[in-house]
């Protein structure tokens, strides 16, 4: 299975790792192509880019094994997905490692498995040589960004292109049928295994949780632009007897909850412990703004709480 994401491996855990890992496991051998973009960088991409760059270094031609069956790619691809001439030298970049790295592991019958709605991936699919193609629409990537608006036309032509298409909610699959008549609901499920037997076993509290006093309102995830912030303060300032803990990446101002005495921010974990945090939770929230974005989002933290 050959997965072209729309999230980068080593980001928040999220639906298209899950998925992926979940095949891997099942026997499958798995390439996962980390996030190519949907719009151009800014200020507040650095920290991504660079490790980004890290990650290419730790791997062949920027390609690495993570577990039995499952291999990354981050490519080191410039950061302009409407540009001609950056697309042209994507396309030959993509092109040259991934049929290359075909060859030698004998990858081959290969089912290609699309996250991303970005022009990229018509300049490669042409190229490759799968036995199907899925498309996996989680998200209204037109409302994300002004510049994402941009992949509106080449979404509309891979799903037209793709063999199966899978959608999280009603709100993508009304959209998704314009284009095709095999699109199907398939909302993210959980690591049952995973959550079930970390709530059974006799786990102590994660040291951080255990400095922290009385009743604990939880929020697993990133602290990005679809956070309500709003909401929060009003929150924070009217149950100060409760303690409000964020648990995940950063990518958003917390200068205002970060005054609060009941305010913590525990930062990135990884998600194998995740249950340990969330079996001392009193209450698990989804703050988030409601937009025309939000509507097509369904938020795997939803079925882990």
């Amino acid at each position: 299975i050959l997965c072209i994401s729309s999230v980068d491996w080593d980001f928040n855990w999220q639906i298209p790792q899950s998925v992926m890992s979940s095949f891997a496991k099942n026997g499958n051998r798995v390439l996962y192509v980390d996030n190519l973009g949907v719009r151009a960088p800014t200020i507040k991409d650095f920290g991504r880019l660079k490790k980004r760059i890290l990650n290419w270094r730790r791997g062949i031609s920027g390609i690495r094994q993570e577990a039995d069956n499952l291999f990354i790619y981050s490519p080191l691809a410039l950061p302009f997905p409407y540009s001609r001439i950056a697309r042209f030298i994507n396309r030959q970049i993509l092109l040259y490692t991934l049929q290359k790295w075909f060859k030698i592991t004998n990858f081959n019958n290969i089912i290609l498995w699309v996250c991303l709605p970005s022009p990229i991936v018509l300049d490669i699919i042409d190229y490759l040589d799968f036995r199907a193609m899925i498309y996996y629409c989680r998200a209204d990537f037109f409302s994300s960004s002004p510049s994402a608006k941009k992949a509106q036309k080449s979404e509309e032509k891979i799903i037209k292109k793709s063999d199966l298409v899978f959608v999280n909610c009603r709100n993508i699959f009304e959209y998704c049928r314009r284009f095709s008549n095999n699109v199907h609901i398939f909302p993210p499920g959980v690591d049952f295994g995973l959550f079930s037997r970390k709530n059974k076993e006799a786990t102590s509290r994660p040291a951080e949780l255990g400095k922290i006093k009385g009743r604990i309102v939880g929020y697993m995830g990133s602290i990005h632009q679809w956070v309500d912030m709003d909401l929060l303060l009003s929150l924070v300032k009217q149950n100060q007897d409760l303690s409000f803990v964020f648990i995940g990446p950063v990518h958003a101002s917390i200068s205002l909850l970060a005054k609060f005495p009941n305010v913590y921010f525990l930062g990135q974990k990884d998600h194998s412990v995740l249950p340990n945090y969330i079996k001392y939770l009193d209450v698990g929230i989804i703050p988030y703004l409601r937009n025309d974005y939000t509507k097509g989002v369904y938020p795997a933290k939803l079925n882990e709480y």
